[in-house]
């Protein structure tokens, strides 16, 4: 459900999608969360959409600021 709905909200906000390498879903504790990364060599976040356990699109968290963070 994260990768579903955190696909189509990250794909509607966020406009560089040349950009985009991939992404990955997790859940930890009762929230689940949809990470974008780039296709650099280094992989950076280029945005989170998280949800709680009702996974309601209106309520998601998202981030889409830049983190810099490299992915090893």
């Amino acid at each position: 459900m994260a990768s579903w709905y955190g696909t189509d909200i990250f794909m509607e906000k966020y406009s560089e999608k040349e950009k985009i390498g991939g992404y990955l879903s997790y859940t930890q504790n009762e929230t689940s969360t949809c990470i974008f990364y780039s296709k650099d060599e280094k992989p950076k976040v280029l945005g989170t959409i998280s949800f709680d356990t009702d996974f309601k699109v209106e309520t998601a968290k998202t981030d889409f600021g830049p983190k810099g963070t490299d992915r090893k």
